[in-house]
């Protein structure tokens, strides 16, 4: 087993990334990418998000060292760290206010199919709620759900930042579930 250690020299690594080197950027993510991806399987208890906020954390911090907001250099592994646990303390703010999942017993889950649209009605209420969305929405919905690229990416594509393109995500998706809420609600008003 191989354990990938920090470089010898963090200040000349920061630089090169500065300067554009893609060498620079892959060898921080192989320096530093593996005990970080551990220490967040250790904070978050979910494989995927812990996943996610590495790949969110790497990139904010090689676009920070691009753009020349890294104040110390030589301490680069502690703003690594610090970057990814601000986004795991985001990603648990966002995780505590997920509804609770309650299980319904027999006694009490009543269940009328009249109430509930067939699937040719909710898919074509969910194409009708899609083409409603503003065409830079649909373009990061398509890119992440269909073509399963990350939100770096999809932000470099469209010319946005990393953040930029979350919210839009996240905003495109409450906006589809509102509406698809509201028809749901609407037909249950008709029968």
């Amino acid at each position: 087993m191989r354990i990938e250690q920090e470089p010898l020299d963090p200040e000349h690594l920061a630089d090169r990334v500065r300067q554009g080197d893609t060498d620079a950027e892959e060898e921080l993510v192989r320096c530093y990418g593996p005990r970080l991806l551990r220490l967040l399987r250790l904070w978050t208890r979910d494989d995927d998000a812990a996943r996610e906020i590495l790949n969110d954390s790497l990139f904010t911090v090689v676009r920070a060292l691009r753009d020349g907001r890294v104040r110390e250099p030589r301490f680069l592994a502690s703003f690594i760290w610090g970057t990814a646990r601000n986004l795991t303390r985001t990603f648990r703010r966002a995780r505590g206010r997920r509804p609770v999942h309650e299980e319904l017993v027999p006694e009490s889950a009543a269940y009328d199919p009249r109430l509930e649209l067939d699937e040719a009605d909710r898919r074509a209420q969910m194409r009708d709620a899609i083409a409603g969305l503003e065409p830079t929405d649909r373009a990061i919905l398509e890119m992440a759900l269909v073509g399963k690229e990350n939100l770096a990416e999809i932000g470099e594509r469209l010319g946005l930042s990393h953040d930029a393109a979350r919210a839009r995500k996240s905003r495109a998706l409450k906006r589809l579930a509102e509406q698809m809420r509201g028809h749901s609600a609407a037909g249950r008003g008709h029968q």
